[in-house]
């Protein structure tokens, strides 16, 4: 098993904002090494590489035409809204 420190849960844990006990930072410590354990075996593996998604434009790939099509007349997209008021739908609120 990969070896992490007691500092570097700390520090890792700091970085995502948990704050641990003394009590579960050996317990934290040893699942972390389980993981990087995990990872190291997959970083080893000799995989055959996969292809593109989708074509690529600049190797010469094609791709579908782009036709439009209508949109959704504007009441029945705001019919679906919970909260529409003139024209436009309505959200809470993000930044005060």
């Amino acid at each position: 098993m990969l070896e992490i420190t007691d500092q570097e849960v700390r520090r890792i844990a700091r970085l995502a904002r948990l704050h641990l006990q003394e009590s579960e930072v050996g317990d934290l410590r040893l699942q972390l090494g389980r993981i990087l354990e995990v990872f190291s075996v997959l970083q080893a593996a000799d995989l055959p590489a996969a292809p593109p998604p989708l074509p690529d434009p600049a190797a010469g790939g094609e791709q579908r035409a782009d036709t439009p099509i209508p949109s959704l007349p504007r009441e029945e997209a705001l019919s679906e809204a919970p909260d529409a008021a003139d024209g436009h739908v309505r959200i809470p609120r993000v930044l005060g």
